[in-house]
């Protein structure tokens, strides 16, 4: 295939063909990158580490391991019946993919299960990188090709370090999600403070709930009958049967206490933001406990969905979702502002979480249910965990030490909470 695109067959129009396979391979290798990124999982670690240490064994010569593989080249009768920029777009695409051609080493399926199990951004990188050796390749003098295919030998043992090297670095890699040991129940709507402080919903079998605050010292404190904690620094807000409390969380010393259909509430000194009901209407307030003073941020009616609020310093984020659209919104509590973060009209985009400039937030769509992650001041978008039916990912939290969930099963209605290492 390398002498197709050589000024030999190509003429004046080889650096031409060259280009365009070089966007057929890495355009597509990055493709494949980006599908095995969104639906891979960490889960696949040890399946990808199991196939490096095979690699290994097979590219050294220790075992005789076939690897999956198709073994053919591209048509060669593109070239004669297809333009020039089809053909050689065309032999860069099918190259770029991966597996629709000859193997003679392990490497490739290798890394791709690796980069499933790596994320989105890694197994971009990865597999778009698969592309450039694709061009590389593909760019040197038929001359020196034929010099290096009579380095098999020496470059499969060279392979099989590197496939050593891959299998190491994923066995030391940062452990993925970690469900926390909470105790019998269901645990649900995590909160962190920035000591390290955890509080969340407690909620038995007999679906009786209690907030439990556990602190990064001393001993956990349990409120029974409260729930939708939200804990910073000294403050701790949840709910009540009579609304929404605001108390020192060590003392028990009250702060603030708003009476009747208040829900979700967000604390921040100075400001509590919590969710109104008050006839057919949801309405977002945010609550100065300094001087008392409300300002509206959001409203909707009833039926539709205003959620669980997140504030960072004089931001605050929540999701809003009607029958026709799901959004995220962001506003400043001394203003009231609002903007718009990311609006859906195919997805259910829920519960957002804000700290330190992080946003993450949950994505549904068709029994599929995601914890994405961005900066707030940049669109490019992290895929954290991934789940699907009958399990959904729920509430959420930030801290500068990890990101939290709540991972629920639908068919159990059991519950819990889960760490993702920042």
């Amino acid at each position: 295939m390398v002498e197709t695109i050589s000024p030999a067959v190509c003429g004046t129009r080889h650096r031409t063909a060259l280009a365009l396979f070089a966007a057929g391979a890495i355009g597509v290798a990055a493709l494949v990158g980006l599908l095995l990124g969104e639906f891979g999982s960490r889960a696949l670690v040890p399946v990808a580490v199991a196939l490096a240490v095979a690699g290994v064994l097979r590219e050294s010569g220790a075992l005789r391991i076939p690897v999956p593989q198709s073994r053919r080249q591209v048509p060669e009768r593109w070239h004669h019946a297809l333009p020039l920029p089809v053909w050689s777009f065309g032999y860069g695409a099918g190259l770029g993919l991966g597996v629709l051609t000859y193997q003679p080493v392990a490497t490739f399926l290798v890394v791709a299960v690796a980069a499933a199990a790596s994320g989105t951004t890694a197994a971009v990188l990865a597999l778009t990188a698969f592309g450039i050796g694709r061009v590389v390749g593909a760019s040197p003098p038929t001359t020196f090709v034929d010099r290096m295919a009579m380095l098999y030998r020496p470059m499969r043992r060279l392979n099989a370090v590197a496939l050593a090297a891959l299998a190491l670095a994923l066995v030391v890699a940062p452990a993925g999600a970690a469900t926390l040991a909470l105790g019998p129940g269901s645990q649900l709507d995590p909160a962190v403070s920035e000591d390290g402080t955890l509080a969340y919903t407690q909620r038995a079998d007999n679906g009786t709930t209690a907030v439990r605050v556990v602190p990064a010292t001393g001993a956990p404190i349990t409120i029974a009958g409260a729930s939708e904690p939200s804990v910073r620094g000294e403050y701790l807000a949840y709910r009540d049967a009579a609304g929404v409390n605001v108390v020192r969380w060590r003392t028990g010393a009250p702060v603030k206490r708003l009476a009747g259909a208040w829900s979700k509430p967000a604390v921040k000194w100075p400001f509590l933001v919590a969710i109104l009901l008050r006839g057919a209407r949801e309405r977002l307030v945010s609550t100065d406990l300094r001087t008392g003073k409300r300002t509206f941020l959001d409203v909707i009616k009833s039926g539709d969905d205003l959620g669980r609020p997140s504030i960072d310093g004089s931001l605050v984020v929540w999701h809003k979702t009607t029958r026709k659209s799901s959004r995220l919104q962001i506003a400043n509590v001394h203003t009231g502002h609002v903007k718009l973060l990311r609006l859906s009209r195919r997805l259910l985009l829920s519960n957002p979480s804000l700290r330190g400039g992080v946003l993450i937030w949950v994505e549904q769509d068709l029994g599929v249910s995601r914890l994405r992650e961005r900066r707030i001041n940049s669109h490019h978008i992290r895929n954290r965990l991934r789940i699907a039916t009958p399990r959904l990912f729920w509430t959420t939290a930030v801290s500068a030490g990890g990101l939290y969930v709540t991972r629920w099963n639908t068919n159990d209605n059991h519950a819990f909470i889960q760490r993702v290492p920042r």
